[in-house]
């Protein structure tokens, strides 16, 4: 009879898996909870005083630079070296808070992704499908369309045009927002037709991100729509009054009311009226 025997490091491995498989799960539902109420606090705020907005966006300040204290360690190799499956539950809870608005956050959730799956085999985005929310980050879905692509996945892709160059002009966090938004169907098909119709898309979504800023629009999708809009009547203007300028400046009538021409007959009458002296009756020139 063979003697089975445990590998007691393949067993300890497990153990931890199964662990920060738990853990990360309540840390990311925790994440998502933490975002939802941010925002509802944020849509509060825009109804009160600027001195109340003031305060809380410096109370959102400051949770942020706490939050980045505890995950950007989680780009460094020796981190993960020694981190416990806690540690790596605080980070993803730090990090998945502040993903959808902070650049850097969506990079540190995005890293704790790639370790996860490359040291125990867990996929961080089927974490997140298993929360309360479902919602899974867009820095955690990034990196899974990106591996998807690399296989060959490129028909997903094709069926969320746009998603790439809004993700790469506005960033993570507020194309995230975008691609979140309910005018964000609308603003695909926009820029599809801009394209389509020989236009620059890319450009066009580009002026319209840097325009103005976009973390106070309530449904950033419909705004980017309106500011392209706005962008095409304004091209549209612009040749029309440079011609009219063109014209002003060679000395003609600028756009206004028209003088009718007149006729030279009409001139002749009324010079001759104007010239002859009151009272010698009509000029028999004239006529009838």
């Amino acid at each position: 009879m063979i003697e089975e025997h445990l590998d007691p490091t393949a067993e300890a491995h497990a153990h931890i898996s199964n662990l920060l498989r738990t853990l990360v799960t309540s840390a990311a539902g925790m994440a998502e909870k933490r975002v939802q109420r941010r925002e509802a606090e944020q849509r509060a705020a825009a109804n009160q005083s600027a001195q109340i907005r003031q305060a809380m966006e410096d109370r959102l300040r400051s949770e942020r630079q706490t939050a980045q204290l505890v995950y950007e360690r989680v780009h460094q190799d020796r981190w993960w070296d020694k981190a416990s499956p806690e540690g790596v539950a605080t980070a993803v809870e730090a990090a998945g808070t502040w993903a959808t608005s902070d650049p850097k956050a969506a990079n540190a959730l995005d890293r704790i992704g790639h370790e996860l799956e490359r040291r125990f085999g867990i996929d961080l985005e089927d974490l997140y499908r298993h929360t309360e929310a479902g919602t899974v980050p867009a820095a955690v879905a990034g990196r899974v369309k990106a591996q998807q692509a690399s296989q060959g996945g490129v028909a997903e892709a094709a069926r969320k045009p746009w998603e790439a160059e809004v993700l790469s002009i506005a960033g993570e966090g507020v194309g995230a927002q975008i691609l979140a938004s309910d005018g964000w169907t609308t603003l695909q098909s926009r820029l599809t037709e801009i394209d389509g119709n020989g236009g620059d898309g890319v450009g066009r979504l580009r002026d319209a991100v840097s325009q103005r800023e976009l973390d106070t629009a309530q449904d950033k999708g419909t705004t980017l729509v309106w500011r392209l809009k706005d962008g095409a009547d304004r091209s549209a203007q612009a040749p029309r009054a440079s011609r009219a300028g063109r014209q002003t400046a060679k000395g003609s009538r600028p756009p206004g009311k028209q003088t009718k021409p007149v006729a030279a007959r009409d001139r002749f009458v009324k010079k001759t009226i104007i010239d002859r002296p009151r009272g010698t009756g009509p000029d028999p020139t004239l006529g009838r």
